[in-house]
C-alpha cells in the first residue's frame, strides 16, 4: 500500500495576536479558568458596591452574566433543603 499524505482541513488554524490572516478573521480568545477561590473573590468584588459587576467583569475578562451565574451557583450550594417536621420512632 502507498502511504497517503492526507491533510487535515478541519483542524483549527493557529493565530498570532498580530496576524489576522488574509480573510480578516479575528484570532480566537483563550479560555480562562478560575479556581473556586478566585471565583468567590471576583463575585465578592463585583457585588461589594452597586453597579460594580460590569466593571469587575471587564477587569477579569469575563461576561457580567458569568459573574451572576457564579453567585447563583454559590447560593444554591449553601442553601440547605427544607425538611418537614422530623419523624419520631413512635409515629
Amino acid at each position: 500500500m502507498e502511504d497517503l499524505d492526507i491533510e487535515n482541513n478541519f483542524a483549527p488554524e493557529e493565530f498570532d495576536d498580530d496576524d489576522q490572516g488574509d480573510s480578516g478573521v479575528q484570532p480566537r480568545r483563550k479560555r480562562k479558568y478560575f479556581t473556586l477561590w478566585q471565583k468567590k473573590d471576583i463575585v465578592q468584588e463585583a457585588h461589594a458596591a452597586p453597579q460594580r459587576v460590569k466593571l469587575t467583569a471587564w477587569k477579569y475578562g469575563v461576561q457580567p452574566k458569568q459573574i451572576h451565574r457564579w453567585r447563583n451557583d454559590a447560593k444554591a450550594l449553601t442553601v440547605l433543603p427544607h425538611y418537614p417536621n422530623p419523624c419520631t420512632v413512635d409515629e
